[in-house]
């Protein structure tokens, strides 16, 4: 999380946040409902990545000279279904990482993205990306964020 910070003075600081880091905030102050909300938030900024097409665009596969953040569509994958677990069957993670109320839009989720999965397998990110059904999935994942940010 970047934080931008001014001081005017010894007695005079302050901190200021995005928006987005405000989401942030919100989604790991949700997550105190859960067992893990570390992880939570991991799935929270995974799903962010999957309803950004124009990040998608810019980050994906893409490894930028004097940049540590290598963002690819790989990496958001295992957080869902290894490392978080929450594909295929996140009825399992309910409690741990997701709510109960979350669990539709995940399916969906899954439903959409596994079916490319099973069709791509390990294609590059652009194969993904330029797939006429990759809409399907930016919508489902879409779907999802706004059911753990509910």
């Amino acid at each position: 999380m970047c934080h931008s910070l001014a001081q005017n003075g010894p007695q005079d600081m302050s901190i200021t946040f995005s928006s987005l880091e405000a989401r942030e905030a919100d989604v790991v102050a949700q997550g105190q409902s859960v067992r893990y909300p570390a992880m939570r938030l991991d799935v929270w900024v995974t799903l962010s990545a999957l309803a950004d097409e124009s990040h998608q665009q810019r980050h994906w596969g893409k490894d930028v000279a004097g940049d540590d953040d290598y963002d690819s569509l790989a990496e958001h994958l295992a957080c869902l279904y290894d490392e978080c677990e929450i594909l295929p069957r996140p009825d399992r993670a309910v409690g741990s990482v997701l709510r109960a109320s979350e669990v539709p839009a995940m399916r969906v989720l899954g439903r959409q993205l596994g079916a490319l999965i099973l069709e791509l397998g390990d294609a590059p990110d652009i194969a993904y990306l330029e797939h006429p059904r990759w809409y399907e999935v930016l919508s489902a994942a879409e779907g999802a964020l706004r059911a753990m940010e509910a």
